[in-house]
């Protein structure tokens, strides 16, 4: 506790580069507000803190990774100074994490797009079939005559025809298919290290992301990460595939 009588000011402790308590006098920088501190889901803490300096004590503005005045785990990320007639105002934002890597937040961002109807896991077996053996009126061709073709070397799928046994088509006019592939699974987690970036690759999911049948499978993205204060706010993110899957001879598993 403050003993009677007397005040305690913060100042910068330009040996140390931290924030320090001296008693009272003429220091130039005063600390006028503890503000508060926030926790955001990721782990991370952010806060801030309001100052007064005299104009002549400029040199006293805290910089970037200044220690909290109370919290010795966070340390400023952003100065914004004020000036006004007299006493200048000086606003300085904090981050921080009190542990060495939070537990990660999980989250889906369900999304869908169009793949070919040929991309299907059920094509060959159950759709088109093949061009010796169509399944539903499915007509291959020859890519390079446009003639219908049998070969399973070369031939195509085209379309599927509109009749069969002179009734309609179910699949007529069917050549592409809705799927998950722009899902999004999100890790979400603070760490004091700098998180390894992989490249882009077919790889399972960390956290209970959903399955979604087929041969669908995910593709893992960089990583993302911001520097804020002394800590990494991170960011993983794997995106879902159509049911055929990634091909994993364009991407690595």
């Amino acid at each position: 506790m403050t003993p009677p009588g007397k005040t305690w000011v913060a100042c910068v402790d330009a040996g140390r580069g931290g924030m320090a308590q001296t008693q009272h006098g003429r220091t130039g920088l005063r600390l006028s507000s503890g503000g508060e501190i926030t926790m955001d889901r990721a782990g991370l803490w952010t806060g801030n803190c309001e100052f007064t300096v005299e104009p002549w004590a400029v040199h006293l503005i805290p910089g970037t990774n200044v220690m909290h005045p109370y919290v010795a785990w966070m340390v400023s990320e952003k100065v914004r100074v004020v000036f006004a007639r007299g006493l200048w105002k000086v606003f300085v934002d904090y981050a921080g994490s009190n542990v060495p890597v939070s537990e990660p937040v999980y989250d889906l961002s369900p999304g869908t797009g169009n793949e070919p109807i040929v991309t299907h896991d059920r094509f060959l077996s159950e759709l088109g079939g093949k061009p010796s053996a169509p399944l539903n009126g499915a007509i291959f061709r020859d890519p390079v005559t446009g003639e219908i073709s049998t070969d399973d070397a070369t031939a195509e799928f085209d379309r599927f025809a509109l009749m069969i046994g002179g009734l309609r088509n179910p699949l007529a006019g069917v050549d592409s298919y809705i799927c998950a592939n722009n899902t999004v699974w999100t890790k979400s987690w603070t760490s004091r290290t700098k998180p390894t970036v992989h490249p882009i690759r077919i790889s399972n999911p960390e956290g209970p992301a959903p399955d979604y049948g087929g041969s669908s499978n995910w593709l893992e993205l960089p990583t993302a990460y911001t520097l804020r204060g002394n800590v990494y706010s991170c960011v993983a993110r794997w995106l879902a595939s159509g049911r055929g899957g990634w091909n994993n001879i364009v991407y690595a598993t």
